[in-house]
């Protein structure tokens, strides 16, 4: 199975100079836990959390809508190429501790996001080809340790 089979298209996104009070909107809007923080030309810059967010409002001892998105965002990016495997996202995902990975293109823009449900969830339903081998692999990248010092993947 290739990323780009398992990856969400629809993806919610922020810019750099958004506040913290509207990455945290949306966030919450569309049930997510974090986002990819693009340009204008779609490019990934970064990645924002939940916990970026709250953490950053906490050390700066300001309110959410004092503080622009680029203050908090994590700006080393790892990602996931659409032609990337299977094998290769449980790998990123295990190797960065992280549970979504955005999924670009040769030039860095966004095409999609992959998290640990897009690769649980086809698999538990046997779909796209999955294997029990796949889910077992998948549940490993989820609950295993980062495995690397934090380094950017291929993307």
């Amino acid at each position: 199975m290739k990323v780009t089979q398992l990856m969400s298209k629809n993806v919610t996104t922020c810019a750099p100079e958004d506040t913290l009070r509207e990455a945290a909107g949306l966030m919450l809007k569309n049930d997510c836990g974090s986002l990819p923080v693009v340009d204008e030309e779609s490019q990934v810059l970064g990645m924002i959390s939940d916990r970026d967010l709250c953490m950053c409002s906490l050390i700066e001892g300001a309110p959410l809508e004092g503080l622009s998105v680029s203050r908090a965002m994590s700006k080393e990016v790892w990602g996931l190429h659409p032609e990337d495997t299977f094998a290769d996202a449980c790998q990123a995902l295990k190797t960065h501790g992280v549970r979504r990975l955005p999924v670009m293109d040769e030039r860095h823009h966004l095409v999609g996001i992959l998290g640990i449900g897009d690769l649980v969830g086809p698999v538990a339903k046997k779909q796209k080809g999955a294997t029990q081998r796949d889910l077992l692999d998948a549940l490993i990248a989820l609950t295993e340790k980062p495995t690397a010092v934090r380094k950017k993947v291929k993307a």
